[in-house]
């Protein structure tokens, strides 16, 4: 008890180099939990955005990884309508939507876009990234006379020259194998962080998708979103593929979907491990300086007590009691600051 109190008192002495020393520490420790935290962080943010738009399974036309066209007209699932309630009703799952994506081309007086479209529904989880970033209209709107209208981003207004309320022709190849259009009204504009995701689709309600290819009843896939990520598998191997009302689909879980995105994820965790030692040593580096330069500083000061009757060991019991004190002091104000700075910075749900 008495180092501890001879330490603090010698801390206020030199409170110079104390502070320094508290400088040194309470910055490394702020420092690694700021990188330790943003790394986190941004792994998260992207793996959630990634679950979100694909959901944690999806079911899915037979045969679909082995087709040449992701757009062929016969991959649908032909009783969706059947599969969605089913999939509702099973413990784990927050919701199953279906989506009717197709290619297409958008004409726009002289100008066409080649593109993705997607049939959802207004209430769509999968897709809330685009409805939540409607900055005019709204997200799979009416036109002012009532008829259905489709939701475009930014992006792809700028790249064809339209703007809420103009007209937008979507020309498909329909089911049966014609060409056919029909003429939409821009009825919702959004833009997000993302340039890929915003240029590289636009919505329109399922209902019209249907209409649009004369695929009536069918879905190209359904997306389940669940509770817990961890439950994709258990589900997947309940379900019956070769029974009503699944026969004609297979399953995939969000590892089976995003296989390489997850090696990468495993990569940045090693890639993590090695920062965090580079971090921790740098910190080390600078912390044992400034301890050292202390003592040093003060060799005058350790020789009389030494002279004046202060065992080798007490002396080392001293010079740790007072590093233990700065370094507990430090870490804590480190703490202060650090916290602050990662909570700050945490992505939001």
């Amino acid at each position: 008890m008495i180092f501890i109190r001879v330490a603090w008192q010698n801390m206020l002495v030199h409170r110079r180099r104390t502070l320094l020393i508290l400088f040194s520490i309470s910055l490394s420790v702020a420092v690694i939990l700021f990188v330790s935290g943003m790394a986190e962080g941004l792994k998260k943010n992207f793996f959630r955005g990634m679950l979100e738009e694909s959901g944690h399974l999806q079911i899915l036309p037979a045969g679909t990884d082995d087709a040449l066209d992701p757009y062929d007209p016969d991959l649908l699932i032909q009783n969706p309508d059947e599969i969605v309630p089913d999939l509702s009703a099973r413990k784990g799952v927050q919701r199953a939507e279906k989506v009717l994506s197709f290619g297409c081309m958008l004409l726009a007086g002289d100008k066409n876009l080649t593109i993705e479209g997607r049939g959802t529904n207004k209430e769509t989880r999968v897709f809330s990234k685009a409805r939540d970033g409607i900055y005019a209209g709204g997200f799979l709107a009416s036109d002012d006379g009532g008829k259905p209208g489709i939701c475009i981003s930014e992006g792809i207004a700028d790249l064809l020259h339209v703007d809420l309320g103009d007209p937008l022709v979507v020309l498909v190849e329909d089911s049966t194998g014609s060409p056919w259009y029909i003429e939409y009204s821009v009825t919702g504009l959004y833009a997000t962080d993302s340039r890929e995701f915003d240029e590289g689709s636009f919505y329109l309600r399922h209902e019209d998708a249907e209409e649009l290819l004369y695929v009536p009843g069918k879905t190209r896939e359904i997306r389940v979103v669940l509770i817990d990520p961890a439950l994709a598998g258990p589900l997947a191997d309940q379900i019956d593929t070769g029974a009503a009302p699944y026969r004609g689909t297979e399953i995939k879980t969000w590892r089976e979907i995003h296989g390489s995105y997850l090696v990468l994820l495993d990569f940045f965790d090693i890639f993590m491990v090695f920062m965090n030692i580079f971090t921790v040593l740098v910190a080390a580096t600078v912390i044992t300086n400034s301890i050292l330069m202390n003592i040093f500083e003060r060799t005058r000061e350790y020789g009389t007590l030494r002279a004046i009757g202060m065992k080798r060991y007490q002396l080392f019991g001293f010079i740790l009691t007072e590093g233990f004190v700065q370094g507990v002091a430090g870490s804590l104000l480190g703490l202060v600051l650090g916290i602050p700075l990662v909570l700050y910075f945490r992505p939001t749900a």
